[in-house]
């Protein structure tokens, strides 16, 4: 029951951050909403957060936890993949694969962090400033112009 709840944890943050994504006109405006998604609610709730951090200690005792893991960490860093090389698709500058998963890995990072920052502190940030902060943040990772990406939101 535990690993069904995890599984329906981790399924459900990363769902809704792709139907946001799936909502975009541009390959671009895919990717804002995707990352703006994972930062703000529902994502950042704090009872998503309780129940996070009560399975996450799982993951290095249980193997269908690791799996569980495993298996939804793989599915959104291949969401990210595909978001970031249609951007640069898009943009008529492809990327290579190796960049394309290593900017992947670091957005991952990156969303991660101010996931857990605005789910912990919510309280601390202005309306949309964590939103902000996070495309920025992608910007200067996907070396863009700053404003580039947030120009449209």
């Amino acid at each position: 029951m535990l690993q069904a709840a995890y599984l329906a944890v981790m399924n459900g943050m990363t769902e809704i951050a792709v139907t946001a994504a799936d909502a975009g006109d541009t390959a671009c405006d895919r990717l804002r909403r995707f990352i703006v998604a994972n930062v703000t609610p529902p994502v950042t709730d704090s009872r998503t957060l309780s129940l996070w951090a009560a399975f996450i200690s799982h993951i290095q005792t249980d193997q269908t936890f690791a799996a569980i893991h495993r298996e939804n960490y793989l599915a959104f860093l291949t969401a990210l993949e595909v978001l970031v090389a249609d951007f640069f698709d898009e943009r008529g500058t492809p990327v290579s694969e190796k960049e394309n998963r290593s900017f992947a890995i670091s957005l991952n990072a990156l969303i991660d962090g101010l996931w857990l920052e605005g789910t912990l502190t919510s309280d601390l940030f202005a309306e949309n400033e964590l939103a902000d902060s996070a495309l920025a943040s992608v910007e200067a990772l996907l070396r863009l112009k700053p404003g580039e990406l947030a120009s449209e939101r």
